[in-house]
């Protein structure tokens, strides 16, 4: 039967937070392993003891402290202000005078589907005064934080290889376990 236009739309609003997410990652990834800016970062993650294949693999990133980074790359490729918003990358000014990125500063955890799609960020401070230390991404069409449980997507077979689950609290201490 054929699609309402609310259901086709709600898809197109779907495909948008998807490419909007999949662009953040990239350029977030990028900036923390190409990029000048990312050079604290850099800095932060290896006294952490992180190795380059624990970044590489859960895809850590860097969000530049400028505040329209992120939106610059999502207009030159045709990503509007809005979607970058109602993808929980971007807010609007409060004095209505366009956009900023929502993270700014930030060591950056893509959060993935079970797909190994990034469909949201936590993000941590670099600066020890920064409020709040940690920044998440807010609820979005493709982001339910009741339903997705952050490193399942990279540890999954390995918990069904084990039959055993261990969870700890944040990004960090996943990783280094892992």
């Amino acid at each position: 039967p054929p699609r309402s236009t609310l259901e086709r739309s709600a898809a197109a609003s779907d495909v948008y937070n998807r490419q909007a997410n999949d662009l953040a990652y990239k350029y977030f990834h990028h900036m923390l392993l190409n990029d000048d800016s990312g050079a604290a970062a850099r800095e932060y993650l290896q006294a952490r003891r992180l190795t380059s294949e624990s970044i590489e693999r859960f895809g850590l990133g860097y969000a530049p402290s400028n505040w329209d980074g992120l939106l610059k790359v999502a207009g030159r490729r045709s990503l509007n202000p809005q979607v970058m918003e109602q993808s929980g990358l971007a807010l609007p000014r409060q004095n209505g005078g366009g956009y900023y990125d929502r993270f700014r500063d930030r060591v950056t955890f893509p959060i993935a589907n079970l797909s190994i799609r990034s469909i949201a960020f936590g993000a941590r401070a670099l600066q020890p005064d920064a409020e709040p230390k940690y920044l998440n991404s807010p609820e979005t069409a493709i982001y339910h934080k009741g339903r997705v449980l952050y490193g399942l997507s990279d540890t999954r077979d390995a918990v069904r290889r084990q039959d055993c689950v261990l969870g700890v609290e944040g990004y960090m201490d996943l990783i280094s376990l892992v």
